[in-house]
């Protein structure tokens, strides 16, 4: 579900409005016609309204762009995880890698060994058979 779609409601002053920038006047609505219906119409009430909702559309429009932002921030945080779980998939794989030639390098390391000690035995044998010559 992007951020767009999901619903983000505060109320500032009766007045509830969403990101996606619809306006929910009804409860103001409900009281200007309660008080249009009794008579008790009053101008000052209205030009309030009126003030609080060109408020309204500049805080609506605030709030669509940082909608934006953070459905924006919110696709690049999951771009980045995918190459986050990308690197791990590949740094597990030559880490499997290091392991193995770990091992292939001690197997080698020890043949090495075994043939320095026989090469050792078979220098001192001759050389043992030189002297005995001499």
């Amino acid at each position: 579900m992007a951020i767009r779609d999901t619903i983000v409601t505060e109320t500032n002053g009766g007045l509830e409005y969403y990101c996606k920038g619809v306006f929910m006047f009804q409860r103001r609505k409900n009281q200007y016609e309660k008080n249009t219906i009794s008579g008790e119409r009053d101008k000052v009430y209205e030009g309030q309204i009126f003030e609080k909702q060109d408020h309204l559309f500049a805080e609506n429009q605030y709030l669509k762009v940082k909608c934006g932002e953070l459905e924006n921030t919110v696709k690049v945080n999951n771009e980045m995880r995918i190459t986050l779980e990308e690197i791990k998939e590949e740094n597990s794989a030559l880490t499997e890698k290091c392991v193995d030639y770990e091992v292939a390098l001690e197997t080698l390391n020890k043949k090495v060994d075994k043939e320095k000690v026989s090469l050792q035995r078979w220098l001192s044998s001759k050389y043992k058979k030189k002297q005995r010559i001499q």
